[in-house]
């Protein structure tokens, strides 16, 4: 397509008379007229003009400026993948604008992928579930560019979403376009570990952050990366070890200014730690303090670690009050909603409510979020349950509890 066929089509396409362009860019109507018919030859000044008239300086039509737009992008999603919403804002006008004219598909897949991008990081999430639909119909038409920019968002669509399984499949996608083309993205990696953790493949996991961390030029992704490091050290019973990276955590967030959120979530992992070599108290004592520091968002899941504590000091009744607390304050967050209504069901097994709960609630939803560990410890609670009334069923449960924990030793999470 020569410029001025594409000049011609971005007319069309923005619904405008030629004597509208004309009036636009201050030539005479029959002036346009004869350079698009090709009976005059455009002036030096016709492409510039046409620009302003579309407010579109960055528009790019020939190689040249087609390189520098694209070198530009790669820059500007930089800042998008560093969630940087201030420096993406006075950014993303002008990659809408040229997303919204441009008549070269490869470009306008690449604006509307970091559209996509913006619209997460600026969390406007009707935008964004449009836009990302109106994408995903391109799928077919995408090179490696587009799948490596498209399946890191899908990868993050999901796994903000708590469904692991699927961000995987994406962020693998991803990887492999990333390979392709060469590039060196070490959040990729750090997320694969992300739902790893979260989905108790603690051997596995490790694997991907130690390749972030290889890559990672970041303090704050470096320290971000260690705190997930601390956490499959738990899982994989290395407490000790644990502890000493997440008090090296603590240190280097206590020099920041912005430490409090995060400072709250060391401290939730260091009870975790404590309570997993059996230490409740030094547990309660690291969950006091996280709680006035979590967000509202993440407080419940600190009520639910520290109702494990307390029922490991034999402290019942604090524990279900506790219980009461977050279920109380997670209504609006259904993963941890379901995780305390299923601690309490397994604290209070001898009700018929709670058997049904767990059977019919909690294993189909922690199935869905791959909540391995709390789905181990119902799927172990239902067949000691049963292990009299319906020895048949008990052996089920137990049989899935015992391939599920295999399967999170090997690290066999596909």
């Amino acid at each position: 397509m020569t410029t001025l066929d594409k000049i011609i089509a971005i007319r069309k396409n923005q619904g405008l008379t030629k004597t509208e362009l004309a009036n636009a860019m201050n030539f005479h109507r029959s002036y346009v007229s004869l350079i698009e018919s090709k009976q005059r030859k455009m002036p030096p000044d016709y492409i510039a003009r046409f620009k302003e008239a579309l407010d579109a300086p960055d528009l790019p039509f020939n190689k040249k400026e087609e390189r520098d737009f694209l070198t530009k992008l790669h820059d500007w999603r930089e800042v998008v993948f560093r969630e940087d919403v201030s420096e993406a804002a006075k950014t993303y006008p002008i990659i809408a604008r040229i997303a919204a004219l441009t008549v070269d598909s490869n470009l306008r897949i690449l604006c509307q992928l970091f559209t996509l991008s913006y619209y997460r990081i600026s969390k406007e999430i009707n935008k964004y579930d449009a836009l990302y639909n109106e994408v995903k119909m391109q799928v077919n038409a995408f090179n490696d560019e587009h799948k490596y920019w498209f399946y890191r968002q899908s990868g993050n669509r999901y796994m903000h979403a708590y469904q692991y399984r699927s961000a995987l499949d994406a962020y693998f996608i991803a990887l492999e376009c990333m390979t392709t083309l060469g590039y060196k993205d070490e959040s990729i990696y750090f997320n694969i570990g992300h739902c790893l953790t979260d989905m108790g493949y603690a051997s596995r996991a490790l694997e991907y952050f130690e390749k972030s961390q290889a890559l990672s030029k970041s303090k704050r992704t470096n320290n971000d990366t260690e705190y997930f490091i601390a956490t499959n050290y738990i899982h994989m019973g290395r407490t000790a070890e644990a502890l000493e990276k997440l008090e090296d955590c603590l240190d280097d967030e206590k020099q920041k200014k912005d430490k409090d959120l995060f400072v709250g979530v060391i401290y939730e992992k260091i009870g975790i730690a404590h309570a997993h070599r059996g230490n409740h108290s030094a547990a309660l004592a690291a969950y006091e303090t996280a709680l006035p520091l979590r967000s509202p968002h993440a407080y419940p899941y600190t009520l639910y670690y520290k109702t494990i504590s307390l029922m490991g000091c034999n402290r019942k009744a604090e524990a279900l009050q506790c219980l009461e607390e977050g279920i109380a304050s997670s209504k609006t967050n259904t993963k941890i909603y379901i995780m305390l209504r299923t601690l309490k069901c397994l604290y209070t097994f001898d009700h018929k409510d709670s058997h049904e709960y767990l059977v019919n609630e909690s294993i189909p939803s922690l199935i869905k979020y791959e909540h391995n560990e709390l789905l181990i410890t119902c799927y172990q609670a239902l067949g000691r349950h049963l292990k009299l009334s319906n020895p048949k069923q008990a052996l089920d449960y137990i049989t899935h509890a015992c391939v599920l924990n295999e399967k999170l030793r090997k690290g066999d999470f596909m």
